[in-house]
C-alpha cells in the first residue's frame, strides 16, 4: 500500500475496482490470473507498482482478499479449469466497505 493511501482508502479502491470488473465482464465468476491483469491495466491505479514497483500477482490479490474472508476456489469457466472468485464471495466486503447506489 503506498505511503500516502490509508488503509480504509486501499480497501475501499480495492473492492470497488474488483466490483467494477465483475460488471464490465458481465459474469459472476473470474480466475484469478484474470482479475490481476484487468487490475494492472487500469490506469491511474496503483496496481501496477503497488509491491515495490512491481505490478500484482495472484498471490498478492489472494493475500489482500484472505483478509475479508474470501478465498480463491477451483473453477472451469467454458473449457479452463483454475483458480478463481465468485462473484457472491464479494457480497459481505462489497456490502461493509462500498457506498450503496442510489
Amino acid at each position: 500500500m503506498p505511503s500516502w493511501m490509508s488503509r480504509a482508502d486501499f480497501t475501499i479502491r480495492l473492492l470497488s475496482d474488483i466490483q467494477a470488473i465483475f460488471g464490465a465482464f458481465a459474469t459472476d465468476k473470474l480466475f484469478s490470473r484474470q482479475l490481476v491483469e484487468a487490475l494492472t491495466k487500469m490506469a491511474e491505479r496503483p496496481w501496477r507498482e503497488i509491491r515495490r514497483g512491481s505490478a500484482i500477482n495472484e498471490l498478492w490479490l489472494a493475500q489482500q482478499l484472505g483478509a475479508f474472508g474470501i478465498q480463491s476456489r477451483t473453477m472451469r469457466i467454458e473449457d479452463s479449469v483454475g483458480r478463481g472468485y465468485y462473484l457472491e464471495d464479494f457480497s459481505d466486503a462489497f456490502g461493509r466497505y462500498l457506498p450503496k447506489a442510489a
